[in-house]
């Protein structure tokens, strides 16, 4: 397991290829991810990634803990056998998975989080409860914001994210 620490949310998005700056005509922070240019598009990697996120919709297939789901087989990962971990949000009707990977290249011995997106109409409420709001101070930026529907589903899902990481 390789666990990186960084040392502020500016830090950790710069190298993640994001900036963090102060916007002049507001007085909060936003956040832009950026094309690296160390970091090629590679359209086989984005078919994978789509495939993996398409995933997550099937929450009731009992194909994806053995990742023998239809999604699951044409990603081509290799898993590590029974790392596939599921968590449900209860409050917001939010569904993930989690799995460590063996391969193959640029996949090999990295773990992937995949989230299901809007899937019904509780979802597309939270969605559009849009204020920004700060950050939760344990975050360490005073300066941060976020979306307000999608820090109520991190609320509902993060301790057993953080768990089927471990």
């Amino acid at each position: 397991q390789i666990t990186k620490t960084y040392s502020s949310i500016q830090n950790a998005l710069e190298n993640l290829g994001g900036l963090l700056k102060r916007s002049r005509s507001v007085s909060n922070w936003t956040v832009s991810l950026v094309a690296r240019k160390d970091i090629k598009f590679d359209p086989l990697v984005s078919r994978t990634l789509s495939l993996l996120a398409r995933a997550t919709y099937r929450a009731n297939d009992t194909g994806l803990d053995n990742w023998s789901c239809e999604s699951c087989k044409e990603t081509r990962l290799s898993i590590v056998p029974g790392s596939v971990k599921r968590f449900v949000g209860t409050s917001q009707d939010l569904f993930g998975f989690s799995l460590k990977l063996v391969g193959p290249h640029p996949f090999s011995n990295q773990c992937a989080l995949a989230l299901r997106g809007t899937a019904n109409i509780e979802n597309l409420w939270v969605d559009m409860d849009e204020i920004q709001v700060r950050v939760p101070d344990d975050w360490n930026c005073d300066s941060c914001f976020v979306h307000k529907g999608f820090l109520d589903y991190w609320a509902d899902i993060e301790k057993d994210v953080v768990e089927s990481l471990r």
